[in-house]
């Protein structure tokens, strides 16, 4: 009986985590990111995000950030999902970066993946190292490169839908990290039948 109750429980927490989450262990990703249309970039700096137009204004960002961001738009448009805009006013979905210390002098970042409600949480969410106070629920943990993925809402960042963090995720001329988000929509069930490439290998 303890055993039985202990293993609801368990059940309840991971639910509680991750709400509406029912494909969250095979890494899909929520309808409204599967659904989008456009996207802008930026760079999330733990309290807020940056976007790329504004980013001039942050000695923070120096010259790996700005490489990074290039080569994820890049590989953005190569995929040819999404509608890469200047503007985050004009987006569906706002896509920011983090590096870890060892590409840039910029913070500390987080791992693990996390498909869903803005908090941590969930079989891919390390849930460690919470930045109090910070909208963005930065995890402070690890040292890894990081993409996150918010709803756009009138250009400012909206509920985190999506994020996955890598030790050097974002380096080189095909970041790691584009290639598993792009698997990750790629796989879910509102994305299919539409006329994408399969996920990279």
């Amino acid at each position: 009986m303890r055993k039985l109750v202990g293993a609801a429980l368990a059940a309840l927490l991971v639910l509680s985590l991750a709400p509406g989450l029912a494909h969250a262990g095979k890494h899909r990703v929520p309808a409204r990111v599967a659904e989008a249309r456009s996207v802008a970039l930026g760079y999330d700096l733990g309290d807020r995000f940056v976007s790329d137009g504004a980013s001039a204004a942050e000695p923070i960002l120096g010259p790996a950030e700005r490489r990074a961001l290039r080569a994820v738009r890049e590989e953005l448009r190569r995929w040819g999902r999404y509608t890469v805009v200047a503007r985050p006013e004009e987006a569906d979905l706002l896509v920011a970066i983090r590096l870890g210390p060892s590409a840039s002098h910029s913070g500390v970042i987080g791992n693990g993946v996390s498909n869903g409600s803005g908090g941590l949480g969930g079989p891919f969410d390390s849930g460690g190292g919470l930045r109090r106070g910070s909208s963005y629920n930065v995890d402070t943990s690890t040292v890894d490169d990081m993409l996150i993925v918010y709803d756009g809402v009138e250009g400012r960042a909206g509920k985190r839908l999506w994020r996955a963090s890598k030790e050097d995720g974002l380096a080189g001329d095909a970041p790691a990290l584009v290639a598993q988000f792009r698997a990750d929509v790629e796989r879910t069930p509102a994305a299919a039948g539409k006329g994408e490439t399969k996920p990279p290998q």
